[in-house]
């Protein structure tokens, strides 16, 4: 569910935000998000796993550049 959530916000977001971290595949993270909200029985757990593995630390570093870019009191980088 929670990729569900990131997706929503990733749709959400203006395009010159994220132009300004290109390595991310920001409609690939769309398409993810609606292939769990709308396709239960076709999602692909193994596929999930990968994704929660070895994509989102880089999706948290990129989407920690961006609030230390746009927003004032961005929280500092910490190891999780």
């Amino acid at each position: 569910m929670n990729l569900v959530v990131i997706g929503e916000a990733v749709r959400r977001l203006d395009g010159a935000i994220l132009a300004a971290e290109p390595a991310i595949h920001w409609p690939g993270i769309v398409a993810i998000r609606n292939r769990i909200a709308h396709g239960y029985s076709s999602v692909q757990r193994d596929l999930v796993w990968e994704i929660v593995k070895d994509e989102l630390p880089r999706l948290r570093a990129a989407v920690r550049r961006m609030m230390a870019r746009h927003l004032p009191q961005a929280p500092p980088e910490t190891k999780a």
